[in-house]
């Protein structure tokens, strides 16, 4: 008598297995790519950022190169002792020789005085004195080539110059004239036609 079959449904259950291990396989398989995805998407991110950051840092260097070739290197005030003036120097309003500069500068110049070699100027704010000079140069040149009767048919553009020690601001003509200052320390401020009457300014403050 032949044997009956018995169905063991081992073919089923091996397919079952595989199928699970398929499934497993698959899983773990996206999981990964969504962590490689992830770390991609992560290092590009840092990447972008990093090169903000230097296209940043590049346009600030680049601004103040620019702002530098402007306005020049700023003048180092010359160490000296506080300028006393003297009581036999004539003194002058700021607002009679230089009425534009006056407006804007004329509450930290508390003192003028008139010498024939230039004016002398006794400050309280070197800042802002030197600062209003510097980024209003063209019109301070203008009304001080006016104040020394002299005619310029150039926009005044100064450059800097040192001689003695002393560091000045100068426009100068042909004839070596124009207009030039320079500060002694920090309370004090020259304004001269030319480089040799600013240098017996100074020379006559330092020897008192």
């Amino acid at each position: 008598m032949p044997l009956a079959n018995v169905e063991t449904f081992e073919s089923d259950i091996t397919e079952e297995i595989r199928g699970q291990e398929t499934t497993m396989t698959n899983i773990i398989a996206s999981h990964r790519t969504e962590e490689v995805l992830h770390q991609a998407e992560k290092k590009n991110t840092m990447i972008l950022l990093f090169v903000f950051i230097l296209i940043s840092v590049a346009i600030v260097g680049i601004g103040v190169y620019f702002l530098t070739q402007k306005t020049g290197q700023p003048l180092t005030p010359t160490p000296t002792t506080t300028f006393h003036p003297s009581s036999r120097t004539p003194t002058v309003l700021l607002a009679t020789i230089l009425p534009e500069t006056n407006a804007a500068i004329e509450r930290y110049v508390p003192l003028v005085q008139k010498q024939d070699a230039g004016y002398i100027l006794s400050i309280t704010d070197y800042s802002s004195v030197y600062g209003y000079l510097l980024y209003n140069e063209t019109s301070f040149g203008n009304e001080a080539l006016n104040l020394f009767q002299e005619v310029s048919t150039s926009t005044p553009v100064f450059f800097d110059i040192t001689q003695a020690g002393q560091d000045m601001r100068a426009f100068l003509l042909e004839n070596r004239r124009g207009v030039v200052y320079g500060f002694i320390g920090t309370t004090t401020l020259l304004i001269s036609p030319s480089v040799e009457e600013l240098m017996m300014l100074r020379n006559d403050i330092l020897t008192k």
